[in-house]
């Protein structure tokens, strides 16, 4: 009988073998090997109201049903009708986002209180789709309970009592990892983005405007009127920066408070109101219990309060602060440093203690010492420079900006206009002959901020003068 030789396989062969298979089944599964696409066209003529592929999509919403490893791809320029609530509940890598040509796809939530939901997902992004609710939904999309890793980019939220909420609770139900980029919020009662018990939230290149609507409903009182552009409350290593938050068509609240939050930076934004009319307000409102909170690059304007602050530690650092009633407000703190700003026509400069008062610029409307500072010892300043205005006599330039009769501040400070330039961004510049160049302290770097200057010195003011020709340091 023949007898067929097969070669013996090497001795580990079949290990190595398993070890192969098995990496490829991880990879398939983890690294997006596994995952479907779905496709919805509300306007699509497929076949059988559609099922779900690309040549021949879904036709409404109520055909999908939300699973993990999934991307969700919406027909530009259509609007897509939710007639029952959507939850992504418990699951993981799930992207909803546009496909085609056209204006962002619109979800109408209608009639729904509670329409959009993540809750103990990871992994979620939705990008480039519009939402509108209705008076009865309470908000457009909310992100609750052990969420993380939640993006929300080139997205529009309008219509509803909330545009986004993101809910956690004290006993480590935190959302994490929370990004809205790139993303508008407009036309609601309330807030337009409230977080509660939030860590790593990042609010970056928004532009949040018309909150606060029920301000204008008829025989709606201030105190039911509460809506801020962003509110936080107890959020931990947070990041508002280079959006722009508008509360000037309402008074009243603030366009963006963070309470009993810690580590926070509100950098590059420009905010604007609320209104000086009705009760309170201010452009940013630092509540009871927030700390070490770094703003800086802001541009703060037209508001009853630049910003007022409770933060126990803040560094306040290059903002422009432009016609408010008052410019600052820093109470309960252990150290605020103000630190290179700009401050014009505000009614009021600043007032507190515990203030480091270094490198500013002053330019009142010609108050009195009284009104345009109010400041409880302690605190220190120098290297400023205080100007009244160009309407103010000039024999009258020392008393109205005198922070203190304390013969040891402001000596090296300049008493003198600083030559400014209005920017089309906002912002006020040095000119080439401006008395606030060279002119501020180096030693930033004892309050742990950073030397970055052109020329000899620091330059007093918010923005730094450095034409091409100076030598950065």
């Amino acid at each position: 009988m023949h007898r067929t030789c097969h070669p013996i396989p090497p001795p580990g062969f079949f290990l190595r073998t398993l070890l192969l298979l098995l990496t490829a089944w991880f990879s398939s599964c983890h690294l997006g090997g596994s995952e479907q696409f779905v496709y919805i066209d509300p306007g699509s003529h497929g076949t059988s109201r559609g099922n779900g592929s690309a040549g021949n999509p879904y036709t409404t919403w109520d055909q999908v049903r939300m699973v993990s490893n999934t991307t969700y791809y919406i027909k530009r320029s259509t609007d897509v009708v939710l007639n029952e609530p959507t939850d992504i509940h418990k699951k993981t890598n799930i992207t909803i986002a546009a496909y085609g040509e056209g204006k962002m796809p619109l979800l109408r939530t209608g009639k729904l209180q509670k329409p959009f939901d993540i809750i103990h997902s990871q992994k979620i992004t939705l990008r480039g789709i519009a939402f509108s609710g209705e008076d009865k939904s309470s908000y457009c999309l909310r992100i609750m309970g052990k969420s993380s890793d939640i993006t929300i980019r080139d997205c529009h939220f309008s219509k509803a009592l909330w545009g986004i909420r993101i809910i956690g609770n004290p006993d480590a139900h935190n959302p994490k990892q929370i990004r809205i980029v790139n993303t508008t919020v407009q036309e609601t009662g309330d807030d337009g983005i409230y977080a509660q018990y939030t860590h790593n939230l990042h609010i970056d290149s928004c532009r949040i405007q018309r909150v606060n609507q029920n301000w204008f409903r008829a025989g709606q009182s201030e105190s039911m009127a509460s809506g801020d552009a962003i509110q936080l409350f107890n959020c931990r290593s947070f990041s508002v920066s280079h959006n722009r938050l508008d509360r000037s068509d309402t008074g009243n609240k603030f366009a963006l408070i963070a309470s009993q939050s810690q580590n926070g930076t509100i950098s590059n934004n420009t905010i604007l109101g609320p209104s000086t009319q009705g009760q309170g307000g201010a452009c940013i409102y630092l509540g009871g219990g927030t700390d070490n909170i770094h703003a800086a690059n802001n541009i703060l304007k037209g508001s009853r309060y630049g910003i007022y602050s409770h933060a126990g530690n803040i560094a306040f650092t290059k903002n422009t602060l432009v016609n408010n009633l008052t410019g600052a407000v820093f109470l309960d703190t252990r150290q605020a440093l103000v630190i290179n700003n700009t401050f014009w026509n505000n009614a009021t400069l600043l007032q507190g203690s515990h203030l480091e008062i270094y490198n500013n610029i002053f330019c009142s409307a010609g108050q009195k010492q009284g009104k345009a500072f109010r400041l409880k010892v302690p605190y220190n300043s120098d290297y400023n420079c205080y100007f009244p205005g160009p309407s103010e006599d000039p024999s009258d330039l020392d008393g109205p900006v005198l922070l203190s009769s304390k013969r040891d501040q402001d000596q090296h400070s300049v008493f003198a206009n600083p030559l400014l330039a209005k920017s089309p961004q906002g912002r006020f510049l040095l000119t080439p002959s401006s008395p606030c160049i060279d002119r501020g302290t180096n030693q930033t770097e004892r309050w742990g901020l950073p030397e970055d200057y052109c020329g000899k010195a620091v330059d007093i003011g918010a923005s730094e003068y450095c034409p091409d020709e100076r030598k950065r340091k």
